[in-house]
């Protein structure tokens, strides 16, 4: 059985301190781990190259000036 059912690999995340790049582990289409991850404890691995995921729900708290 795997950890995760889905793992992004080397995504570019939004963090409270930026953006960073690093794993994602996805269970049951909740973001379930943030860091360095093993592939081999995942169903499916996606290299998502020059895309940007949010943890988060509906709404972003953010401001434009």
């Amino acid at each position: 059985m795997t950890k995760y059912d889905l793992l992004l690999k080397d995504a570019h995340a939004v963090m409270p301190d930026g953006v960073e790049t690093t794993d994602i582990g996805v269970k049951d289409g909740i973001i379930a781990a943030i860091g360095e991850l093993n592939e081999k404890a995942a169903e499916k691995v996606w290299h998502p190259n020059r895309t940007v995921r949010v943890s988060g729900r509906r709404r972003l708290p953010c401001s434009f000036q």
